[in-house]
């Protein structure tokens, strides 16, 4: 699938995640270098979501797909409220 644009704040909030994943920042990021691409998005007032999909390096593909529920705080800036990710592969 393409990816879409994300309007600069949700997109920020994508790079931030990277970011983390990299540094091996926060529980639960794994570390090394994680790439994310946004499929899709929605927002209304105060919360949102993104869907996309990610791999460990640009442009070689996705190997697993994410949802992340977005919240938006007092202070105007969106940040992740919840995160389900899993990869592509199929068990048996």
């Amino acid at each position: 699938m393409p990816s879409v644009q994300l309007p600069p704040a949700l997109d920020r909030v994508l790079r931030d995640y990277e970011a983390g994943w990299k540094a091996k920042d926060g529980k639960g990021l794994a570390g090394g270098d994680g790439h994310l691409r946004a499929l899709g998005y929605s927002t209304a007032d105060t919360v949102g979501y993104i869907v996309g999909g990610y791999g460990y390096a640009p442009n070689t593909g996705d190997v697993g797909k994410f949802v992340l529920a977005v919240r938006k705080g007092s202070d105007g800036r969106w940040l992740i409220a919840a995160d389900i990710d899993n990869g592509n592969g199929r068990r048996g």
